[in-house]
């Protein structure tokens, strides 16, 4: 089959690999894959009410630069439309397929253009999302008008996770055309044979000692400084040599930083962001894989993350909520706590780091189940649900 993949996703965004991935794994199946980006660079966002630049604090300033910055994008997503007609007017697409992003409509607007059928990606509602990371929204009316329209008009919806689809089918979206389709990972670049011995060279980490690991981008309801404290109750109380590794952009937390500072504990490593292509071998030098999210009402994420681990045959310790819930069975696959418990997630981590064998055991069984959340069983779905499964010739193209 032949697909075109818009989306709005800048290549240097954590969710580009899932775009990445998606076409890549497309293109293993035989299909023809054509990735378009409806933007370039749109400056960098207006920072928090917390920036230390005082100027940024002026009321309504901050309102105000949103206000610019998204008739930016409405403007960019329009002439995008525009832009992408004679490509669409010179090759014959068997369907679109689109990742919903805030003011979003290109692709919709397209599919009605050719009568062509679209395959909506939904991560979450883009006006959710925007409400929970902090940032306004002026044309809030627009962005929801926008969401809606695409919700309405898609002929297949991909939500990645089961709350995500209850959530649109209590909107009023069509059941049937709404499928739960959680992230995935690519075993052949996460493979469970690699070696972790570089990275704990690089760390400075001895091969008998027990590495408790995090990955993430350190946002507040992920739980990283939770793990930190719970690391550190864990260390008076535990001889056995252990680290806690935290990889990612320690800048997103300045509290976290500032708790880092104070601890001034050495087995606390903090390597920073650290290149996708790099995760299977930095996961390989983790003992236990950790995601303790904290409590939330809206908990309709697909960790990418989760099924990593998986993959790389770690025994992983997450919070029991959302999806998560619905990947892990506790005690078989992975130890899942309440949210937020902090002496659940001590107890959780302490028997996995006194006990090897439970560690090795419910590895090797998530290994196991990781087989069932691969990029190529998605993309078969998807393609089922828009065409009945039909291939085409492979390509690498990307504009």
């Amino acid at each position: 089959m032949r697909i075109l993949y818009i989306t709005s996703v800048p290549r240097s965004s954590n969710a580009n690999v899932h775009v990445r991935e998606f076409a890549e794994a497309a293109r293993r199946l035989g299909h023809e894959v054509k990735v378009v980006r409806t933007r370039g660079r749109s400056g960098p966002a207006p920072r928090s009410r917390r920036s230390r630049k005082p100027w940024l604090r002026v009321p309504g300033l901050r309102h105000l630069l949103y206000a610019l910055r998204d008739l930016q994008l409405l403007l960019k997503d329009r002439r995008s439309s525009s832009r992408l007609k004679p490509l669409l007017e010179e090759n014959g697409y068997d369907f679109i397929y689109a990742r919903a992003g805030l003011f979003d409509s290109a692709a919709r607007r397209l599919c009605e253009r050719f009568g062509l059928k679209l395959a909506l990606e939904v991560n979450a509602s883009v006006v959710r999302e925007s409400r929970l990371k902090g940032r306004p929204i002026p044309f809030k009316a627009v962005a929801r008008h926008l969401e809606r329209r695409n919700l309405e008009a898609a002929h297949a919806i991909f939500t990645v996770s089961d709350p995500l689809k209850a959530w649109l089918e209590d909107t009023g979206i069509e059941p049937a055309k709404v499928h739960s389709l959680p992230n995935a990972v690519d075993r052949r670049k996460f493979d469970a044979s690699l070696s972790g011995q570089e990275w704990r060279r690089r760390l400075g980490i001895g091969p008998q000692a027990v590495v408790v690991g995090f990955v993430g981008s350190f946002h507040p309801w992920q739980g990283a400084e939770l793990l930190v404290d719970v690391y550190g109750r864990i260390r008076r109380e535990n001889q056995a040599p252990i680290y806690l590794v935290l990889a990612g952009p320690l800048h997103n937390s300045p509290a976290l930083r500032n708790r880092l500072e104070q601890r001034k504990d050495d087995s606390i490593l903090a390597p920073g962001a650290v290149p996708h292509a790099e995760m299977p071998r930095l996961l390989a030098a983790f003992d236990i894989c950790t995601a303790p999210y904290q409590p939330m009402n809206e908990f309709y994420f697909s960790p990418l993350k989760l099924f990593e681990y998986m993959a790389m045959g770690k025994a992983v310790v997450a919070s029991r909520m959302g999806q998560i819930d619905r990947i892990l069975e506790d005690g078989v696959d992975g130890l899942l706590v309440p949210p937020g418990d902090p002496q659940a997630l001590q107890e959780a981590l302490t028997r996995l780091i006194d006990d090897e064998e439970m560690r090795r055991s419910l590895g090797n069984r998530a290994w196991q189940k990781s087989r069932q959340y691969t990029w190529e069983r998605n993309v078969l779905r998807v393609v089922a649900a828009l065409t009945g499964g039909k291939a085409g010739e492979g390509s690498d193209e990307e504009e």
